[in-house]
């Protein structure tokens, strides 16, 4: 799992309820790699508004939890990820619908009119186009 992308989830997820200087923290600190700042702020920003998030996104939060095992904040943040509210609108990917089976027909016929045969041209050698001396001359 790239915790970053759970960070922009995340961000997505809280973005109505951010004002602009914390829309930029935020953005700020996943793009230099402080996620676990940019997690928090916005696990604390999702369950103060009563956010929902989708079913997959808490999933990924408590794999993201699991290794923070034995940190000073691993309680806080797992009662954060415990107030969150699920969107229960199933999330579950269907599978797409069976396109109709392609078919190819192809005819091959030989053409209704006779294509006359190349005509040869006749091989006669050309008269040397030097000049005077010796340099080759354009005949235009």
């Amino acid at each position: 799992m790239r915790v970053t992308g759970l960070a922009w989830e995340l961000a997505d997820v809280a973005k109505p309820c951010l004002d602009r200087k914390q829309r930029n923290q935020v953005y700020i600190d996943i793009g230099v790699g402080d996620v676990y700042s940019a997690v928090k702020f916005l696990l604390q920003t999702v369950v103060q508004s009563q956010v929902s998030v989708g079913s997959e996104t808490l999933g990924k939060l408590n794999l993201w939890v699991a290794s923070y095992r034995d940190h000073p904040d691993e309680a806080r943040l797992r009662d954060l990820i415990g107030r969150v509210t699920v969107d229960h609108i199933d999330e579950s990917p269907r599978p797409p619908d069976t396109p109709p089976a392609l078919s190819t027909v192809m005819n091959y016929r030989q053409p209704n009119r006779r294509i006359p045969p190349m005509r040869k041209t006749s091989a006669a050698p050309r008269p040397d186009s030097r000049g005077a001396h010796g340099h080759l001359t354009v005949q235009r």
